[in-house]
């Protein structure tokens, strides 16, 4: 009798754990149904980014309805609908469409759907249509500036800043702060020296207050720098010779003949045409018959640009003397 009870009890305990260990399953939550679980997240911070490509990233504002085609992350927009709907908004942007476009410009993201070439596309001409605006210059100009010493910022960004900065010097009440980025931006030791040294020569041509001679001598000095940027010494080589620096003659010779880099040798080639003399001429006529077919067409045009300039100045000269 004891023995019958024993095995009784036995089996209403091991009933008893089976029957608790079911409940147990069937109440604990699978993984992606708990609080906080990986799915839960996931979908938080879709949703959390689904909303703030509505709103501006600063202060949670909502983007503009005229705005939100040009700056959101869909995938049904192309480069050239976003585009299409900027170059539609005309001058008269409110102050708070403007703000949308400044905010969009100083953004250091990636938006989804648009490759690095299309979104460079995109912000530059959303800089040409802020310049363009009939207020709001102030806002523009700032924007450029922090932009361009965002040391975090796409070096293509920062560059077509300094570009759009030097575009909007003419009507801007900011000349002095403009000037002072431009001349800091030449001590850079990437390209954007040569985009910053290549504003300043075309403002110094039209503009007294720039320095036409520092302007001449930092060109020099890119020149002869052969640690310095190629893309700052192609600019610098140009600028020389637009300014007439015949001192650079002899590095821009040299370039000309022995330089690694084709481009710059093409570069200087054309500087040679422009700031040489008839000892020039051996060279050019060298180096428009030489192996290299590359140089070839820039060799010869140079050397058609000296002739006719020395050709002009002989004939200048006996009327200079009949003056005199």
């Amino acid at each position: 009798m004891k023995r019958t009870l024993l095995i009784a009890v036995a089996v209403v305990l091991v009933a008893g754990t089976v029957w608790i260990a079911r409940q147990t399953r069937e109440t604990t939550p699978k993984e992606d149904q708990r609080p906080g679980s990986h799915k839960e997240a996931q979908e938080s911070q879709e949703a959390k980014t689904a909303s703030s490509h509505s709103r501006d990233s600063r202060n949670s504002r909502p983007t503009p309805l005229s705005i939100q085609p040009i700056v959101t992350a869909r995938s049904d927009a192309t480069i050239r609908s976003r585009i299409e709907a900027l170059r539609s908004l005309g001058t008269r942007l409110t102050a708070e469409e403007r703000q949308s476009l400044n905010e969009f410009l100083l953004s250091t993201a990636r938006v989804e759907g648009i490759a690095s070439p299309q979104l460079h596309w995109l912000k530059n001409e959303i800089m040409t249509v802020l310049r363009n605006q009939e207020t709001g210059s102030l806002e523009v100009i700032d924007a450029l500036i922090s932009n361009y010493r965002d040391r975090k910022q796409d070096p293509v960004i920062r560059d077509y800043s300094l570009q759009h900065l030097s575009l909007s010097y003419e009507n801007a009440s900011e000349k002095e702060e403009i000037r002072q980025v431009l001349w800091e931006a030449v001590a850079e030791s990437s390209s954007l020296a040569g985009t910053a040294l290549l504003a300043l020569h075309r403002l110094a041509e039209t503009h007294e207050e720039f320095d036409g001679k520092a302007i001449a001598q930092r060109s020099l000095t890119f020149t002869a720098d052969e640690r310095c940027h190629v893309a700052t010494r192609l600019t610098a080589l140009q600028v020389c010779a637009r300014m007439g620096e015949r001192e650079a003659l002899p590095v821009v010779a040299q370039l000309a003949e022995s330089a690694e880099s084709v481009p710059l040798k093409i570069s200087a080639i054309a500087a040679v045409g422009d700031l040489g003399s008839a000892e020039s001429i051996p060279l050019l006529e060298k180096l428009a018959g030489g192996n290299d077919t590359r140089l070839h067409p820039a060799a010869q045009s140079a050397l058609k640009r000296l002739k006719q300039r020395l050709s002009l100045a002989e004939q200048a000269a006996p009327a200079a003397g009949r003056r005199g």
